[in-house]
């Protein structure tokens, strides 16, 4: 059904959706309804009315089937793929060396690294950490009478 058309019945109320996500995190009904909001009195019941309810099913199925996808989406999948394209025989060549790149790129085998030195001298650098503290220490007394 378009959203356009959807019953303001078939929508979740904030503290629904909420109920939802802890739901899915904490995978228990009591715990999940406390998260959300409701009195931990009447958790039990609330949690257990809440899952009977239709368009709780449809949504906490609906996130399930959202992170089931997203787990299917892993790093080593996807260089497993661009590998797949490098060797595929049937692959033209700007397709094999499309997917050497990227993993070429994923390696940050092509990174310009760049030295930077500093060649000022620094007046603290033959000084010992207690000299430097007793010199700040100093400062401060004559900043503090100042």
């Amino acid at each position: 059904m378009p959203r356009a058309e959807k019953s303001k019945r078939d929508e979740l109320t904030f503290q629904q959706r909420k109920f939802v996500n802890e739901y899915l995190r904490h995978g228990n009904g009591r715990n999940a309804a406390i998260s959300a909001g409701y009195s931990e009195k009447s958790a039990d019941s609330q949690a257990s009315q809440l899952l009977k309810l239709p368009k709780i099913k449809k949504a906490i199925e609906s996130k399930e089937k959202e992170f089931e996808m997203a787990s299917l989406i892993t790093v080593e999948s996807v260089l497993e793929r661009i590998l797949n394209i490098a060797d595929d025989e049937d692959a033209t060549n700007s397709e094999k060396l499309n997917a050497l790149k990227m993993l070429g790129q994923h390696l940050a085998m092509f990174t310009d690294k760049q030295v930077i030195t500093n060649e000022a001298n620094n007046p603290f650098e033959q000084m010992s950490d207690e000299e430097v503290i007793k010199m700040y220490e100093e400062q401060n007394k004559f900043k503090k009478k100042a």
